[in-house]
């Protein structure tokens, strides 16, 4: 079975500054949290002690017990 679900928000704020934001590893836990059957953000972490850029890799601990590495798909400049 397969779920998917969107959403959108609109930041009164530039582009550049609200990416930044939510990219940033202490931005996650704060502003991502469960709701319903969907589990949040308890921690993000960058793996082998990597800077937050393109093509660098975190893990992701969700409140469900759940665990996530992978590439994160960061492009460092805004157009």
């Amino acid at each position: 079975m397969n779920i998917s679900t969107s959403t959108a928000i609109v930041i009164p704020r530039p582009r550049k500054e609200v990416f930044h934001f939510a990219c940033a590893n202490d931005t996650d836990e704060r502003t991502l949290h469960p709701r319903g059957l969907i589990a949040g953000i308890d921690k993000a972490e960058m793996l082998e002690g990597q800077a937050l850029a393109e093509g660098s890799r975190r893990r992701i601990s969700m409140t469900d017990g759940g665990v996530l590495e992978g590439l994160e798909a960061i492009r460092s400049e805004l157009s």
